[in-house]
């Protein structure tokens, strides 16, 4: 469930920011979650990207706060934009 990866993602970069404070490099870091979480682990980028905000002093896990709509109002949005457009574009 949707639920259930974000639990992962979460607990791997709790690991990932034990990892920073024990000075293991990225790369370390990263052959270290491949280890534990396997197949479930998080891509190498996502890995490396959370290490260098971590060694930056970010001490949060959670994602940031985006500003404007989600992603499914605005998808909603075209969607019934294009229907309109579809029918005045259509011969009668």
């Amino acid at each position: 469930s949707s639920q259930a990866k974000m639990n992962r993602t979460l607990e791997q970069r709790y690991a990932v920011k034990f990892c920073v404070r024990l000075g293991k490099t990225a790369t370390e870091t990263y052959t270290m979650i491949k280890d534990a979480f396997g197949n479930n682990s998080m891509g190498r980028s996502s890995i490396f990207e959370w290490h260098k905000l971590f060694k930056e002093g970010r001490e949060q896990v959670e994602n940031d706060h985006r500003s404007g709509r989600p992603s499914t109002s605005r998808n909603y949005q075209y969607l019934i934009f294009s229907c309109h457009l579809n029918k005045l574009s259509s011969p009668p």
